[in-house]
């Protein structure tokens, strides 16, 4: 069976290496505030980047009523029939919902205060996994790996707009600056947040012929 490499992105690892090291900074860095949230999870913490037109068959129902009926008074594709554990961390930091990262990508404007790269379904494991195990489950093929690909992708994107970029030496083209020192000027008073995600990974052993050696 063929090994992973399950090693982040390099401004997904930086923003790790930052976030545990901000960790055990004096109590009075609690009052700290942030100005962005970036949050990775499932279902829990999803705000839109799974809905009914191209979620596999078990999520085709969060695009219609009763979900999101108590508080939006519409669907949002949130994953309850109001807010999430997220909508309330960013309404007590005084912060605007989280738009999800596929909005964001065609929008680059409303990711103004941090990005929601949350999928409903997705796996700890990759979704390569899977298919070279023959498991044939109606899964989301997205994974954690694919969110923090996806941050990469907004880092690197963001780097081009605001001109974060340094020169490749000798290829003659431009490249996203990820080092710690250019990555967090901008990032340095974001919250990570990453919510419980691949719980889903775990509930489908029953349902295949492959043992726990191999799940």
């Amino acid at each position: 069976m063929a090994k992973h490499d399950l090693s982040p992105p390099p401004a997904a690892a930086a923003a790790t290496t930052s976030l545990s090291s901000s960790s055990h900074s004096p109590s009075t860095s609690a009052a700290r505030r942030f100005s962005k949230i970036y949050a990775f999870g499932d279902s829990y913490t999803d705000t839109g980047n799974t809905h009914s037109a191209d979620g596999p068959y078990s999520f085709g129902y969060v695009s219609s009523p009763p979900y999101g009926t108590t508080f939006f008074h519409r669907s949002t594709n949130r994953y309850s029939d109001g807010r999430l554990v997220v909508d309330f961390l960013t309404t007590a930091l005084s912060l605007p919902f989280l738009p999800p990262y596929l909005a964001v990508a065609r929008n680059p404007s409303g990711a103004l205060h941090g990005v929601n790269f949350a999928v409903a379904g997705s796996t700890a494991i990759e979704h390569e996994f899977y298919v070279q195990n023959n498991i044939t489950i109606d899964v989301t093929p997205q994974s954690l790996m694919t969110q923090l690909g996806w941050f990469q992708k907004h880092v690197e994107a963001a780097g081009r707009r605001q001109g974060w970029t340094k020169r490749c030496s000798g290829s003659g083209r431009s490249a996203p600056t990820t080092t710690p020192t250019a990555l967090f000027p901008p990032y340095r008073r974001a919250l990570f947040r990453i919510l419980p995600s691949g719980m889903s990974s775990p509930s489908w052993r029953p349902c295949s012929t492959k043992g726990p050696s191999i799940l």
